[in-house]
């Protein structure tokens, strides 16, 4: 008999790895990619990144897991003599790097062949994904597959909610409902009775604009306006309009990628008209505005005095001290800090390829607080908070897991066959009833339909002349 053996069909990007008793898998979204496009008559090259771009301020999601992960394994009551890792893939705005990705978490750690235990594999507990819809959906078409519970931080697709189609995905997010209320009575308190809607031009912006119309007609709220905000930034098709409307305020939905058009018409206007438009934004919580100034540098100044709606947050203790202990010459296994340093401190990384001619070296030593608040911010972001509580989700559901009455007769005969035990689907009747304050003194836990009990934040936006801002 002849010894075969197996490969990966084409090398995987690399991971960010830490062993543990239990692995929680992680696909977040740092980087920009322009991928080439594939003619299907030959097999796809190995390294079909052709450019990339990366967004310093998501590299806080990192961050804001590994310091989980680190509290977690601290912590003697919550999941005593067990060690929870991570493995944290890039899925690069791609479908197929989310795919792919998905594949390698179900695999063995040396090759990529869901289905077949022909090597090391993880103890793989739950997934934490995606940024945004389309790339949650996309993972839990996988996971789903297998009933591995998903953390979904990022996406407001409503079709994430539907228990049939998506029984093991758990939103660390809101319902919209409150916040569609919490939008008329802002209107209401400040007797804004003329205003205007831009909503992003797909299945969730006409959903928000049949929803809030009806609310604000009820109201006494008249509509100036509605207009579907494009794909492809074309700032004309926005500007009769904004620009000709009495509405002082506008009311914008949509999320960072589909509202590109109207960010650059604000910065065009803003860079060439006599006089600013002059009105009030309020923005809901899908979109981040601030995301991509980093790359295209255009101004934030048209969202002075603007409102925001925002996932609520808190400040984590300790978090800044973890941000400010951190050095690209001593963070053992992260692929991703060495990169961002290089990025945001524009310096060049000793021993690497990430070099600038003529200019300094990295020290190590520079200062993230440094930092101006698009590129990074010392505070959780919403989404690096919803991460950190994802995580501490799983952890309680494990605690509760190993609580219960059957685990404890398991664990009379060894630690080692509890482990073997467990399977991910075991999770979901403990993620279903989970129910905590985390260290913020929030209290987290789920409703019927998978959605996260955390509320919104209105935020009001005071943007410097250099760019930068304050929220308030």
């Amino acid at each position: 008999m002849s010894m075969c053996f197996m490969k990966k069909p084409f090398p995987t990007h690399p991971d960010y790895y830490r062993q543990g008793d239990h692995i929680i898998g992680v696909i977040l979204s740092q980087v920009i990619s322009m991928l080439d496009l594939e003619s299907f008559q030959q097999p796809p090259h190995p390294w079909y990144i052709k450019y990339f771009m990366l967004l310093p301020k998501n590299y806080q999601h990192v961050l804001a897991l590994v310091f989980a992960i680190n509290k977690i394994n601290q912590d003697p009551e919550l999941l005593p003599n067990i060690t929870l890792g991570f493995r944290i893939y890039e899925s690069f705005f791609s479908a197929r790097k989310t795919y792919e990705s998905s594949f390698t978490l179900l695999s063995t750690r040396n090759g990529m062949i869901p289905n077949y235990n022909c090597d090391t594999q993880d103890k793989l507990s739950a997934v934490i994904g995606g940024l945004g819809s389309e790339t949650s959906i996309q993972m839990a078409t996988i996971l789903g597959i297998y009933k591995i519970p998903q953390i979904s931080y990022g996406s407001f697709h409503t079709m994430l909610s539907d228990k049939f189609q998506f029984p093991s995905v758990y939103r660390m997010l809101p319902n919209e409902v409150p916040q569609s209320l919490g939008l008329v009575r802002l209107m209401q308190h400040f007797r804004w009775t003329w205003v205007g809607l831009i909503a992003s031009d797909d299945d969730s912006g006409e959903k928000f604009v049949q929803t809030l119309k009806p609310m604000l007609t009820r109201n006494s709220i008249c509509v100036a306006f509605t207009k579907q905000a494009p794909h492809v930034p074309s700032p004309s098709m926005l500007h009769s309009s904004i620009s000709q409307t009495k509405a002082e305020v506008i009311v914008v939905y949509g999320d960072t990628d589909s509202l590109l058009g109207l960010k650059l018409f604000l910065h065009i206007n803003y860079q060439t008209a006599l006089t600013p438009i002059g009105k009030v934004w309020i923005t809901t919580a899908q979109w981040d505005f601030t995301s991509y100034i980093a790359l295209n540098r255009w101004t934030l100044k048209p969202f002075h005095g603007a409102l925001s709606f925002a996932v609520h947050t808190k400040e984590v203790p300790g978090f800044r001290d973890f941000l400010q202990s951190l050095n690209p010459y001593q963070s053992q296994g992260d692929i991703f800090i060495q990169r961002f340093w290089h990025t945001v401190f524009n310096c060049s990384v000793l021993y690497s390829s990430l070099t600038i001619k003529g200019g300094r070296n990295c020290s190590g030593k520079e200062e993230l607080a440094s930092l101006p608040g698009s590129d990074f911010e010392m505070k959780m972001s919403s989404q690096s908070y919803s991460i950190y509580n994802g995580v501490y989700a799983v952890a309680h559901a494990l605690h509760a897991l190993y609580s219960s009455k059957s685990k404890k007769e398991a664990m009379g005969k060894g630690h080692l066959l509890e482990l073997q035990n467990i399977q991910p689907w075991e999770l979901h009747p403990f993620l279903k009833n989970v129910r905590f304050n985390n260290s913020a003194g929030d209290e987290l836990y789920f409703d019927e339909n998978g959605e996260s009990s955390a509320g919104y934040d209105i935020l009001n936006w005071i943007v410097f002349p250099n760019d930068s801002f304050v929220r308030v």
